[in-house]
């Protein structure tokens, strides 16, 4: 469920960036997924990092 709403949510976020009226100023039709993956950057990153953290919890 959770692979199936990230997945949704990759796919909605150039969507989502197209209404930015510096996109719509540009007419570039590369600028929504540009500024797509710089929202969707963190969220990768964050993940990323939990599942780091949650893999090595071991006792130090």
């Amino acid at each position: 469920m959770r692979t199936a709403l990230l997945a949704a949510a990759a796919l909605a976020a150039p969507t989502i960036a197209h209404a930015c009226s510096a996109c719509a100023r540009d007419q570039t039709p590369y600028a929504p997924f540009l500024i797509g993956a710089l929202i969707a950057a963190p969220y990768v990153v964050a993940v990323v990092v939990v599942r780091a953290i949650r893999a090595g919890g071991g006792d130090p």
